[in-house]
């Protein structure tokens, strides 16, 4: 499990990432910063109304990751097995032509939506950190039938951690 994520700021100070936080773009504010800035300018009415809308964000945040929350015990409740168990139930309704689509529209018709590669695991990061991304989900080891299915891009013991440039992912 994936404790924190640190990276510099745009001052070279060392700024940790954790649970259900941001890090800032370098010149770009967040959208809390801008409702806090924008509130400063209006008037007082308007600042209550702003809260509100903070505390309705906040609730639906909350709502979000309780449901995501749920989805992952479920999913590891239901191991590997009953998620192919469940897999071969649902895979007679898939409409076939949608998978025709999928096949055209992909040059050799091998999936698209892979593991991160030693090329592209630092991107990968930088995509979780500007999406605010709180949970990531693999559902195949990283080693499958003796072969290597995919890059380490966490670490995989408790306690350690791995650098890319300047993510480091502990």
């Amino acid at each position: 499990m994936i404790t924190s994520i640190t990276r510099p700021n745009a001052n070279g100070e060392i700024r940790s990432l954790n649970e259900g936080e941001i890090f800032p773009l370098h010149g770009v504010t967040t959208r809390q910063e801008n409702e806090a800035i924008s509130s400063l300018k209006k008037p007082a009415s308007s600042r209550s109304e702003n809260e509100k809308n903070i505390r309705r964000q906040k609730r639906a945040k909350r709502k979000i990751k309780q449901l995501i929350d749920r989805w992952i015990q479920i999913t590891l409740t239901k191991g590997v097995s009953g998620l192919q168990e469940e897999f071969a139930s649902l895979a007679g309704t898939v409409d076939p032509a949608l998978i025709r689509v999928f096949l055209q529209n992909s040059s050799t018709g091998r999936n698209r939506y892979r593991a991160p590669l030693p090329t592209t695991v630092y991107d990968f990061w930088q995509m979780v950190l500007q999406n605010g991304s709180c949970v990531v989900v693999m559902l195949c080891g990283i080693k499958e039938n003796e072969n290597s299915t995919c890059f380490e891009y966490w670490p995989q013991k408790a306690g350690t951690s791995v650098r890319f440039d300047d993510i480091t992912v502990k």
